[in-house]
């Protein structure tokens, strides 16, 4: 995979988690009431640093596996597997009317901090988020160990610009008190990241199996 399209997909993959309501979202839309719209930015930083540390930590210790085609194959298939479920049912929402542009869903997050320490404090108490990075992040990690270490910063920056234009399309949306956007077509923008994260899934199983034959 290029460096580009690292960043490419690697922004889009992002999206997909982005765009569904969650303890981020809710930060975010708690935040607005507090700062406006500096809310999404700031929610997004205090996110960030935590997913730069799971890269990091990832990095350091999947880098000597690289060239290791059984782990190579065992982390991609994992991932792509996660991404097959992910993409199922953000299609399933889609087709059942389960989803609207903003939601906060039944998460809760405490209203003393401040939104860059509850965007690191979304992340922590999310499990998904958990499970994400072992699965999905990790296949990235090591796809981009293949370009060598100039690969780490395309991934990670396609990764958390869709946190931040999403974030802070939210929180300038409310701060204005417009609607984000509108219902079809939102669910029109979860339809195709649902669709791509099954046909990238394909490509990451394929390319786990190529790996070993």
């Amino acid at each position: 995979m290029s460096l580009w399209s690292l960043l490419c997909t690697s922004f889009v993959v992002g999206l997909s988690g982005a765009l569904m309501p969650g303890p981020l979202l809710v930060a975010t839309i708690k935040g607005t009431y507090l700062c406006g719209p500096l809310a999404g930015p700031l929610v997004t930083l205090g996110h960030g640093l935590l997913e730069l540390a799971a890269v990091l930590a990832l990095a350091f210790g999947l880098g000597r596996f690289v060239s290791n085609d059984l782990v190579m194959a065992t982390v991609g298939s994992a991932g792509g597997i996660v991404l097959i479920f992910l993409g199922w049912g953000m299609i399933r929402d889609v087709v059942r009317g389960r989803i609207a542009p903003v939601e906060t869903g039944r998460a809760e997050l405490p209203g003393r901090f401040g939104p860059i320490i509850n965007g690191l404090v979304a992340s922590i108490v999310n499990p998904y988020w958990i499970v994400w990075w072992l699965t999905i992040g990790a296949s990235y990690v090591l796809l981009s160990l293949e370009r060598g270490w100039v690969g780490l910063p395309f991934f990670y920056t396609g990764h958390i610009l869709s946190d931040l234009v999403w974030l802070t399309a939210v929180s300038v949306a409310l701060s204005q008190g417009k609607r984000l956007i509108g219902p079809r077509f939102y669910a029109g923008l979860i339809l195709g990241c649902g669709l791509f994260l099954i046909g990238l899934a394909g490509w990451f199983i394929y390319s786990g199996v190529t790996a070993l034959t």
